[in-house]
């Protein structure tokens, strides 16, 4: 599926795929920060065009995307064991473990040291 269009030509590959690309990149830097600005530059596109056709294509804002996808990081992370909050949060992106688990409590309605203990 193209960003443009909203549809791959045939034969296209997948890694030529735009989509996949945002993908792939935002899974090999997570934990790291990953801007809006990187990602648009990384596809080739002006910030607010690929806002534009990002959104159209996937229903959520870039940001929106690349916290869905630390969430479910953190979730698989939690559920493993063998880290703390704080190893987790900063293996998933985040700076402050405070912030991790606010957002983690917005997603999932608990904080991820009563998931942590639910899930062992």
């Amino acid at each position: 599926m193209s960003l443009i269009s909203g549809s791959r030509s045939p034969g296209a590959s997948a890694s030529a795929d735009p989509v996949q690309k945002v993908h792939q990149y935002c899974l090999r830097h997570l934990s790291g920060e990953i801007s809006v600005d990187e990602l648009a530059n990384f596809t080739g596109y002006s910030r607010s065009h690929f806002c534009r056709i990002f959104r159209a294509n996937s229903g959520r804002s870039p940001h929106a995307y690349i916290m869905e996808l630390r969430m479910r990081m953190a979730l698989r992370m939690l559920q493993r064991g063998g880290m703390s909050v704080k190893e987790i949060a900063a293996a998933c992106g985040f700076e402050e473990t405070g912030y991790f688990c606010k957002v983690f409590r917005r997603f999932y309605g608990t904080t991820p040291a009563k998931f942590q203990k639910r899930s062992l």
